[in-house]
């Protein structure tokens, strides 16, 4: 794409020096307005492509949020646990509210009072 832009460029800039020769004042003009629009035009391919690769990494993620919450379920006391395995963590139980809130996988742990998360602190009971 950006190949494409410059050689419009590069062929915008010969155009310019073949007709400096023939000293035309307005094809010199027009000419110019060219090499202006064309630098514009891959600013804003530049800019363009900077949004596609920011809307990609969102659709990743929400991919990645939408895998994700297809392989759970609640079981016992509403603790969140997974169907399958998942490289990196085991099979649960997580915190149910860092899942709805922060999309995270946090391991929960029984202790005397109940059910505790580490990253929320919530006692899930």
């Amino acid at each position: 794409m950006f190949e494409i832009a410059d050689k419009v460029i590069d062929g915008i800039k010969l155009l310019r020096e073949t007709t400096k020769k023939m000293q035309n004042a307005e094809l010199q003009g027009q000419i110019a307005d060219l090499m202006l629009a064309s630098a514009d035009m891959k600013l804003e391919m530049v800019e363009l492509k900077a949004k596609i690769l920011k809307v990609r990494e969102e659709n990743a993620e929400l991919k990645r949020t939408n895998d994700l919450r297809a392989n759970i379920e609640i079981r016992e006391k509403n603790h969140v646990y997974l169907k399958s395995p998942i490289l990196g963590y085991n099979q649960g139980p997580f915190c149910p509210i860092c899942l709805e809130i922060d999309g995270k996988l946090i391991n929960i742990w029984e202790s005397s009072m109940g059910w505790c998360c580490p990253h929320c602190e919530k006692n899930l009971g």
